[in-house]
């Protein structure tokens, strides 16, 4: 920062063996190796090169542009209601560290997510596996991101670099480059904490944040926005390890004749095991809104719609960043003694321990399921229990008939008297934390919402960084171009700020075109001297020593000069010299 060009720079570059440093406590060492000084002198571009440009694209279906910078929805405090969607995801990014323009040719890299698979956040851990390909000047290559989801609250990382961008050899060789050298690209996806997308309970009972026990998914139909005052209002609150929410009329918004049952630990259910699944589903969490639409034949899904990423959601039959839904058809064939409630003819809420990957990777928990249970792409009503316990103990008479759904990390036990049919359903989610409290007598409501990260679990979701190459063209020299040569210092007196030494003077022509002839004269028309300049790196400036032909330094006085360029083009400037006597 702060370099300035024209002026030379000097710089050296030394190496040491940091335990030898550490160890002796004086600094350098007989360890330390140095290489000599070396000089650079910064300098401006010519007109005629024209810089190349890099831009940066997520891009949903169909290539829809898709804006991660957008504003963020307002909350409304009184309501806890969100005035929108929230943006796309800010968690995935396509990176070039070093961008030289000057050296590559116009192309593009693009990136998509093909998929994810559920990491565990809580037992191992381990990590989300995002499975990415990624088209570019090399061809397809088909990289892995682990992004390692925290189970508390703080930001997890992952990136892998690119193959190499081959560089234009010729080019590269102006600038001392060769066929080692090459452009790289990187991916980089990025995930909050799980009490940031998916157990918000357990935050809540870590007072991290405070006051937080009404945070959660909310679903609606038939407004654009959602309509539920206070969606996550009935959670048990305060937030702890043996929750049981009496009232499940109003968890995750509201659907008509519908009742939604969030199953969430701290939240509406007791802590364990739930939250060691909330550990898998918030390594497939994202912050979107859905759209569910039902089909013509009851409880057939005509396809699932992330409205924010403008991409269908695919269906899968284990726990991805999918949906699917579990109903009777589910277990067939099962033990049922192999699962937590024992019963293959109640759905309840310890059944979501038996889908995939739960079985295996929540098999150290005490209460597991030791089947597989494959998600179906259709509802089916069979019994439900739709009654949160505060222990692990599920059992008891059926209250109706429904399913659970899945989407989005998330479980939903739904009660209905009929399977829906020809309607839509939506469902929002966020990252981030919503603190506060609906209003109470004599206490005014104080909902407020503190954003996160915004996963990158997005099946579909493309990243293009497009870029073109520096164009240089020392032939063609524009009238603008030639108007802004001038000479530096002008007035000249006595010296300047780029001489290193008394004897070392250095007038300056600056905006020059790369190739051109400097023919300098004197008041009366003598021919002073001549400067050649090509430079093929498309620099646009030189130097004179103030130097006449017989290597004398020039007397004070009025000089012009005149440029003239391979084109036939010239320009005719003055400068005046205040030298000393000679």
């Amino acid at each position: 920062k702060g370099a300035l060009n024209g002026f030379t720079y000097f710089y050296a570059v030394a190496a040491f063996d940091v335990n030898s440093v550490k160890s002796t406590g004086v600094g350098a060492t007989s360890l330390e190796g140095k290489l000599p000084p070396k000089s650079i002198v910064p300098r401006k571009n010519s007109a005629q090169f024209t810089a190349g440009q890099l831009t940066l694209a997520m891009l949903g279906a169909g290539g829809a542009i898709l804006n991660p910078n957008a504003p963020l929805p307002t909350l409304d405090k009184t309501t806890g209601m969100f005035s929108g969607p929230m943006p796309p995801t800010n968690g995935f990014a396509l990176g070039f560290p070093a961008f030289v323009s000057a050296v590559v040719k116009p192309d593009s890299v693009t990136v998509t997510i093909d998929s994810v698979n559920a990491g565990s956040a809580l037992i191992g851990p381990t990590p989300a596996i995002y499975y990415l390909h990624a088209q570019g000047p090399w061809g397809v290559a088909t990289p892995t991101v682990a992004v390692p989801v925290d189970q508390f609250d703080a930001n997890a990382t992952g990136n892998v670099l690119l193959p190499l961008i081959s560089l234009v050899q010729k080019t590269a060789k102006v600038f001392g480059g060769d066929t080692t050298y090459g452009l790289v690209s990187q991916v980089t996806m990025s995930a909050p904490g799980t009490w940031r997308t998916a157990s918000w309970g357990r935050g809540s009972a870590n007072s991290a944040p405070a006051n937080s026990d009404f945070n959660g998914p909310r679903w609606w139909v038939g407004a654009a926005n959602e309509n539920t005052p206070d969606p996550n209002g009935l959670q048990c609150s305060p937030a702890n390890g043996g929750c049981a929410q009496a009232d499940l009329s109003r968890n995750a918004g509201a659907i008509p004749n519908v009742g939604i049952f969030h199953i969430a630990g701290y939240s509406t259910v007791s802590s364990q095991p739930m939250r060691q699944l909330e550990g898998l589903g918030a390594t497939l969490a994202r912050a979107a809104d859905f759209k569910v639409y039902w089909g013509a034949t009851a409880g057939t899904v005509d396809s699932v719609v992330d409205v924010t990423h403008k991409l269908k959601v695919p269906f899968r039959a284990k726990m991805g960043a999918t949906w699917g839904i579990l109903n009777d058809s589910s277990f067939t064939g099962l033990a049922a003694a192999s699962t937590p409630d024992k019963n293959n003819a109640v759905l309840s809420r310890t059944d979501i321990l038996c889908v995939d990957p739960a079985p295996a990777l929540l098999a150290s928990v005490a209460v597991h399921c030791s089947v597989s249970a494959p998600l179906m792409n259709h509802a089916l009503l069979e019994p439900v229990l739709f009654v949160s316990t505060a222990s692990s103990a599920v059992a008891g008479t059926p209250t109706g008939n429904g399913f659970i759904f899945y989407i989005n990390g998330h479980w939903f036990l739904m009660q209905v008297a009929t399977l829906p049919a020809s309607t839509v359903w939506n469902v929002r989610f966020y990252a981030g934390s919503i603190t506060g409290a609906a209003a109470a007598p004599g206490i005014p409501a104080n909902f407020a919402f503190t954003p996160a990260i915004r996963p990158p679990a997005v099946p579909g979701l493309k990243v293009k960084g497009t870029y073109t190459s520096a164009v240089f063209s020392p032939a063609a020299t524009t009238d603008s171009a030639l108007a802004k040569i001038h000479t530096v210092p002008d007035p000249y007196y006595v010296t300047s700020a780029f001489e290193q030494s008394p004897t070392g003077k250095v007038l300056k022509f600056v905006n020059l075109p790369s190739q051109c002839i400097i023919r300098i004269y004197s008041l009366s028309g003598i021919l002073v001297q001549m400067l050649t300049v090509n430079d093929p790196t498309g620099g646009a400036e030189t130097q004179w020593n103030l130097r006449n032909r017989n290597n004398q330094f020039v007397a004070s006085g009025v000089y012009f000069y005149h440029v003239e360029t391979p084109d036939g083009k010239s320009k005719i400037g003055r400068f005046t010299v205040v030298n000393f006597a000679q």
